[in-house]
């Protein structure tokens, strides 16, 4: 399968496909991360199954909302990151439930999702393949502005997905074989992936300007990247917010003092946790 395109997410919730804990890194933010109802993929790699696993599926689909098969048409990325000076640094923060000062660890998660049977379902993860990566992990500072919409980036940072291992959860091994690759980050690797961010700019702020709450976000909030293939070439495409959270002592980050002012407009990146809103998501085309 190919990607056809992205769209516009309806808001919701994100949160109910990512696999961070968010309790334990209290924001105090709802945010507008979401998935929403979009056009419907061309994917035809169904597996030709005996009647009895026919039979079993169809109770199973019977039983959860879904057909009982994943049709992945959707492809949701979102990342968060820690960084000073420009790049990605180490941090710590106050574990909201056990009160604990731990290690903040960061990834960019690729969801690959049967959005309607997910929907349907009300959340079974057989609808879903999470392939999930530590950031700094696979991550190198690039500079974008040469690239189609990557000069409105004050930092931005390249994907070498195949220099880490990453981590699987949902259904992944029925994703694989949709995809015709052995796992699901052979798919990843296929492409030259990157994010960055800027500060917010008119279009993406039109878009998002008519969610509740926006208003009351003041100038917090700053635009992500993201940098990905489609049929022109290699593009950089404004994804969705961010929202900063600065440093107390040390590396600590301090949820509790709010987003970082002076975000929106700022022509250089703040120092701090960045914590993602997605707007968009991937499609898929036969």
């Amino acid at each position: 399968m190919t990607i056809k395109g992205y769209n516009w997410l309806a808001f919701g919730a994100l949160l109910a496909l990512t696999a961070c804990d968010t309790a334990t890194k209290d924001t105090a933010d709802d945010g507008f991360d979401t998935i929403g109802d979009n056009e419907e993929a061309d994917a035809d790699a169904d597996a030709d199954a005996d009647g009895d696993a026919d039979a079993d599926s169809d109770a199973d689909a019977d039983a959860d909302g879904g057909d009982g098969t994943l049709d992945v048409d959707q492809l949701v990325i979102t990342w968060d990151g820690v960084y000073a000076d420009g790049d990605h640094t180490g941090a710590t923060y106050v574990n909201a439930d056990s009160g604990e000062v731990e290690e903040l660890e960061t990834s960019i998660q690729f969801i690959f999702v049967d959005n309607t049977d997910f929907n349907a379902s009300g959340g079974n993860e057989n609808y879903l393949c999470r392939v999930i990566y530590d950031l700094p992990s696979v991550s190198s500072t690039a500079d974008f502005s040469a690239l189609e919409g990557g000069d409105q980036t004050y930092m931005g940072f390249n994907i070498d997905s195949g220099a880490a291992t990453p981590e699987y959860s949902g259904n992944c091994d029925d994703a694989a074989f949709a995809f015709g690759v052995s796992a699901m980050g052979d798919y990843v690797n296929a492409s030259a992936w990157g994010y960055g961010y800027g500060p917010m700019y008119g279009d993406l702020e039109d878009v998002l300007s008519d969610a509740d709450g926006w208003a009351e976000l003041g100038d917090t909030p700053g635009a992500m990247f993201l940098k990905w293939d489609n049929a022109d070439g290699t593009v950089v495409t404004g994804w969705g917010y961010f929202q900063a959270y600065g440093f107390s002592e040390g590396n600590l980050v301090d949820f509790s003092a709010g987003a970082v002012a002076g975000v929106r407009d700022s022509a250089s990146p703040a120092d701090g946790y960045y914590n993602p809103s997605t707007a968009y998501v991937l499609t898929f085309g036969g």
